[in-house]
């Protein structure tokens, strides 16, 4: 059950948004009452009065096990509310949710694995603890909390040296990270994750790679070392034009750094002239920015699907029917075909309704 859980958790997916969390050592103690089955009065079973290292070693009792896995699927639960309290922007709520998440992980990590090998125990809290942790090191950040966040981020580096977290995840939150060390002036400490995060890249040629490289030429101009950040700047930008095309948020924050970046450097002329032919290529274009186009484009999907609400479950122009009115088409179709010959030239006559249906479906499906 708990690896049916687990790879539920992990099919349903994570959004593609840099989320962080807690401090795990500051999440380790739990209600002894808690550890032993018994019902606890805290809320998520765990206090500060009792330091889960000194309790007692409880048999794994089925009455316990079944508590212990209560656990686990309170601390998913916690997670997915720290995941929608982030979408909300609802940092303080996400903080406190991940923080809960964690102590309850951590509390059932240790009646599973209490007794098992350094090692076991350090790759099963990497592959539960590593997207909390991640969430709340993000919500603290927001929250300008950035000594706690630092912190954190450096839990989340530890827990991914033991889990299975694969490169991207890994360089997206380094980015994070990064940004925060040059929010707490140390930008050459962000340079140097950076720098260490991109060689983990697989494929050099994504939005992602084009993501470090824009904001490590942002660094390097707080230093005012702009002979390095230009070539960053102008290889993160270019990159972006060619993976995501000009007419897209990203590639336009990643011009205004470059542009920054020229400005700052005393070559005003060659900025003017980069904003001028971004420009020119907007109007040559007739596009609007990137806001106007996404504002219209949000309308013209709601109206193109607008439709879709309105139609009756039975309506055969509608696009969703039950299984069973399926299976019975089904029939129907076979049974009017069953004696029909291939080779016979009137066939086609035959099929021709079926294909004119056919046809249509696919047009208004292309629509």
């Amino acid at each position: 059950l708990f690896m049916f859980v687990r790879a539920v958790r992990q099919f349903r997916g994570r959004s593609s948004v840099f989320r962080l969390t807690p401090s795990v050592t500051g999440c380790r103690r739990i209600n002894r009452s808690f550890a032993s089955g018994v019902e606890s009065d805290s809320e998520f079973g765990f206090s500060d009065a009792e330091d889960i290292n000194e309790s007692p070693v409880v048999a794994h009792t089925p009455d316990l096990m079944q508590t212990n896995l209560q656990r686990f699927e309170r601390a998913l639960e916690l997670q997915q509310k720290g995941e929608s309290f982030m979408r909300e922007d609802n940092f303080d709520m996400a903080v406190s949710t991940y923080s809960s998440c964690i102590g309850i992980f951590n509390a059932f990590l240790e009646f599973k694995y209490g007794e098992s090998e350094t090692s076991v125990m350090d790759q099963q809290r990497g592959e539960l603890l590593t997207d909390p942790t991640i969430g709340l090191a993000f919500a603290q950040q927001c929250l300008g909390r950035l000594e706690e966040a630092e912190e954190t981020y450096k839990d989340v580096i530890e827990l991914m040296k033991h889990s299975k977290a694969d490169n991207e995840k890994y360089v997206r939150c380094i980015i994070n990270y990064a940004e925060l060390l040059c929010q707490s002036e140390k930008p050459l400490l962000a340079i140097d994750n950076i720098k260490e995060a991109i060689e983990k890249l697989d494929n050099k040629k994504t939005d992602l790679h084009a993501s470090a490289l824009s904001n490590l030429a942002i660094y390097y101009a707080v230093l005012k070392r702009y002979d390095d950040a230009l070539p960053y700047a102008k290889e993160g930008y270019e990159m972006f034009c060619k993976i995501l095309g000009k007419n897209n948020a990203y590639t336009e924050n990643a011009l205004k750094a470059y542009v920054r970046v020229l400005t700052e450097a005393g070559r005003e002329d060659e900025a003017k002239e980069l904003q001028e032919s971004w420009e020119k290529s907007r109007r040559e274009s007739e596009l609007p920015s990137s806001k106007e186009m996404e504002q219209k484009i949000t309308a013209k999907v709601e109206e193109s699907l607008s439709h879709f609400s309105k139609k009756k479950t039975f309506d055969p122009e509608g696009l969703i029917v039950p299984p069973e009115v399926l299976e019975q088409q089904k029939k129907v179709f076979e049974g009017t075909f069953e004696d029909v010959d291939f080779d016979d030239p009137n066939f086609i006559e035959k099929i021709a309704p079926e294909l004119k249906t056919l046809y249509e479906f696919l047009g208004k499906s292309k629509e």
